[in-house]
């Protein structure tokens, strides 16, 4: 019998490799709202406008790098997201929609790849979010890319996750008051 805090059996799939992805599509717009920062949804003008931010250039351009964690034993439902791009510096979207990779752009070339993760907050600290993670690692290696990022800020509950699972290459700057934390993994011996 397992208990509430028992990892649930999943699957890993990417979202370009779903036959029918638009279900899934209102249960992963639906994780990101309700899983983001309240303060970063409220800073956009809309919700539609928040997607349009973190969901919808990973759904037009990085479809097999967003993936997600689907219930084995509910067909269909989606416990966890992660969006992903294999090449952060060469995506001119992200240096419009994200302003903060300029300040680690002299990083990207070692670290090439990023993403976002978000759980369902009924799934975390359940492994979900980890399993995502490596599977990202594990496409990213698999590519030969030299290494993976993500972005966050000093001192908040995430970067403990981070650092778990193996980003423990940190660099810490600001811009307009405010405070980010790149965190990489190095994928390649040597770089």
């Amino acid at each position: 019998m397992s208990t509430a805090s028992d990892p649930p059996p999943l699957r890993i799939r990417a979202y370009g490799d779903i036959a029918a992805p638009e279900p899934l599509r209102r249960q992963v717009e639906a994780i990101l709202l309700v899983s983001a920062n309240p303060r970063r949804v409220a800073a956009e003008p809309s919700q539609a406008a928040f997607l349009d931010r973190w969901l919808t250039p990973y759904l037009a351009d990085y479809p097999e790098q967003l993936l997600l964690a689907l219930d084995e034993e509910q067909e269909g439902r989606v416990l966890g997201v992660l969006t992903g791009c294999p090449d952060s510096l060469g995506a001119e979207v992200f240096r419009d929609l994200h302003p903060y990779y300029r300040l680690f752009a002299d990083l990207h070339s070692d670290y090439p790849a990023h993403f976002h993760i978000n759980c369902h907050p009924d799934h975390r600290s359940r492994g979900v979010g980890s399993r995502l993670v490596r599977h990202f690692v594990t496409l990213c290696r698999g590519a030969g890319l030299p290494g993976v990022h993500l972005v966050t800020a000093p001192g908040v509950r995430n970067v403990g996750f981070y650092r778990r699972n193996g980003f423990s290459d940190a660099v810490e700057r600001g811009e307009s008051g405010r405070s980010y934390l790149f965190l990489g993994q190095r994928l390649v011996a040597g770089v």
